[in-house]
């Protein structure tokens, strides 16, 4: 427990459809707020949808499944785990089953049998009574007998109780079935292909069992466009009596699953378990019910029996509700639409961008909602899942409070501080739908949001759009840093394109352009040119080596930056020489710059234990009126000065001490 509340997880798949969406609804509503924190972990797909459409030849709905893999993250005291709606499609089920069925937790299992072995409490319909009372009355009431079946998927365990009838009804009644005759479908309404080839290759098809009501809906369609009047032409009939199969036209013959009651049931016994009272497995009933699909007391031409089982003003009422939701779904995916697509156009940094979220979270109604990011993963359609690195909380709303958190303050999740910890408080528990962050191949996270289930198919959506939004966040910081990188590496080619490498200082070419700034740019004062030579460099590099030639050089290069300082600009045209302009401060005598070079000369090697003394020459020239054309003549002007400074120059810079030495060696 945790705060005083039991910590329960519910697994849920396709809640798109009927069946699961009623499962989720009741469970939701069944179990206390008082006393339960409840995290419903949801998954659904998309393939079966954009079935004969095209939108590419490569499907990510494997990624759905991976949602289930989070609990790992949480402290559970016990699952509801809807186990026939998460093992529809794909072929995880024996590795979903591995996981859940290893767990020392109590384990509430929908639509499956318990494995031998195992003591988890089961609810499942009793599928077998179900379908084989529709193929009966079919038979037995109507005469039919070429009757098809469009079976749900292989492995199933209503899928394959339900077929299992429809083939012992018709090898009790004396009828052959072919493969022809059988179709597979995934539950999902869009297996109008599958029908239309199931009737073309039954010409004489009298009737159409679907394995649920879902799938009527394609059969529906391919009907008509066979041209075939459905109650009159060919029977069709159905199971687990959606909200909409009374509404179909003709209502349609099916098999009344208690959805509503699986879920009462489940949050009962869950509860139940959790307080150490008893509770047991059950095969929960299920009620045959005739409407006009299949002929019973219909007549197409005046419509007869269209309403199915409700009265007029029950009728009305029902229609003004889906009316109702269905506007408001339509304004929510509007709204979602443009508030999530916005997120692509921030442009800022990560707390930033989750703060957005947040915003937008409040915005689209959630109540509270967290997300949860890890390093992103690349998983395909066999890759096992593996708890993200680095997990962690970045954006929290709650209520009106919307925050987002950049990598210095994202809060790690790890064992000191885990999602519950931040997500369930003292006080009414919290009941938290969980959605996967994902785009294409690449896994991010989990969005938690605590919303109605009314909204659940509407958030599943605009978490794909985050999903979509956070890829495209992270390309344009992507391309953020290559650009800041190769603007960085521009501005180092730059600087070495100007620069000489030894001294650091501006080479001939960078010179030249800072000038033409300043000249430019105008500025106050008399300028000064000066020329300078190190003196004696090929003595220094023939005696002491071209090391003690560039220490030279170098030290040479700091005494007339320092000399200079910030009023000039000081180059290194190459080997020896440097070129110097700078403004000269008012009253400033033109020698006196050439004074301070020498006296900073005499200061170094007073200090200094180099085998070589530090001298250089300074030619000066007064630049006043100097201009971008005229510049040139100036440091020609200086040039002719350093040639009379250079007639100074001492005869040698190798320090006696060390010339004697060498001389008497040799």
């Amino acid at each position: 427990m945790k705060n005083g509340k039991y910590q329960i997880g519910v697994l849920c798949g396709n809640t798109q459809t009927d069946h699961p969406y009623r499962l989720l609804k009741r469970i939701h509503e069944g179990l206390d707020k008082n006393e339960c924190d409840v995290y419903f972990y949801l998954g659904t797909e998309s393939e079966s949808f954009l079935r004969g459409h095209s939108y590419g030849d490569k499907s990510y709905d494997y990624q759905y499944l991976y949602i289930y893999d989070y609990r790992e993250f949480l402290t559970l005291d016990a699952m509801i785990v809807s186990y026939g709606t998460i093992c529809i499609y794909k072929p995880r089920a024996a590795h979903i089953s591995k996981k859940l069925f290893s767990l020392d937790i109590p384990i509430i299992l929908l639509e499956e049998v318990a494995p031998e072995g195992t003591d988890l409490i089961y609810l499942i319909a009793d599928n077998y009574e179900g379908q084989a009372a529709v193929v009966r009355h079919l038979i037995e009431k109507h005469g039919l007998k070429n009757i098809l079946y469009l079976r749900g998927p292989v492995g199933n365990r209503d899928a394959d109780e339900r077929f299992r009838a429809y083939l012992d009804v018709m090898e009790s009644h004396g009828l052959t079935v072919s493969d022809e005759m059988v179709g597979t479908g995934d539950f999902n309404e869009n297996v109008d292909v599958i029908v239309e080839k199931m009737l073309l290759d039954n010409p004489g098809a009298e009737a159409i069992v679907s394995a649920n009501d879902e799938m009527c809906h394609g059969v529906y369609r391919a009907c008509q466009k066979a041209g075939l009047v459905i109650g009159r032409d060919i029977a069709v009939a159905g199971f687990d009596n959606i909200e909409n199969a009374q509404y179909m036209k003709p209502p349609l013959t099916t098999v009344r699953q208690e959805s509503d009651l699986m879920g009462i049931e489940a949050a009962k016994k869950c509860l139940a378990v959790l307080k150490g009272k008893e509770a047991t497995s059950e095969r929960l009933p299920v009620r045959f019910i005739e409407r006009a699909s299949c002929g019973c007391d219909y007549d197409p031409d005046s419509e007869t029996a269209l309403r199915g089982d409700s009265d007029e003003t029950e009728l009305m009422q029902s229609l003004s509700d889906r009316i109702e939701a269905y506007h408001n779904f339509q304004t929510n995916i509007w709204l979602g639409s443009v508030l999530v697509r916005s997120l692509m156009e921030e442009d800022s940094d990560e707390a930033s961008f989750f703060t957005a979220v947040a915003d937008r979270m409040k915005i689209l109604g959630a109540k509270r909602s967290f997300l949860f990011l890890g390093d992103p993963v690349t998983y395909n359609s066999v890759t096992d899942w593996k708890k993200p690195e680095n997990f962690r909380l970045v954006m929290k709303q709650d209520g009106d409070l919307a925050e987002g958190y950049g990598p210095d303050d994202a809060i790690e999740i790890n064992d000191e501080c885990t999602m519950q910890d931040i997500v369930s408080v003292k006080g009414p528990g919290r009941q938290l739908m969980n959605f996967l962050i994902y785009d294409r191949e690449t896994q991010y996270g989990v969005l938690m949001v605590e919303i109605d289930p009314e909204d659940v198919r509407y958030f599943y959506i605009i978490s794909l759009q985050i999903g979509t939004a956070l890829h495209f966040f992270e390309l344009t910081n992507q391309h953020r840093a290559f650009q800041s990188e190769l603007e960085s590496k521009n501005r180092v080619l730059e600087w070495s394109s100007t620069h000489d490498p030894l001294t650091q200082l501006y080479n001939r070419d960078g010179f030249v352009k800072k000038i033409d700034e300043l000249l430019r740019k105008g500025f106050k004062g008399r300028l000064t040119v000066l020329m300078a030579d190190l003196d004696h460099l090929k003595q220094i590099n023939d005696k002491l080596g071209h090391a003690a030639g560039d220490d030279a050089i170098i030290n040479a290069a700091n005494i007339l930056k320092e000399a200079i300082s910030d009023d000039g600009i000081v180059c290194r045209s190459g080997g020896d020489e440097f070129y110097i302009i700078y403004v000269r401060k008012d009253n400033e005598d033109i020698e006196e710059k050439r004074l301070t070079i020498k006296k900073m000369c005499d200061e170094f090697n007073r200090h200094s234990t180099r085998k070589f003394i530090l001298s250089i020459s300074v030619g000066i020239a007064d630049a006043d009126g100097l201009t971008v054309e005229t510049y040139s003549d100036y440091f020609t002007e200086a040039d002719n000065s350093l040639y009379d400074a250079k007639l100074l120059r001492p005869r040698s810079v190798i320090r006696r001490k060390i010339t004697s030495a060498k001389e008497t060696n040799e």
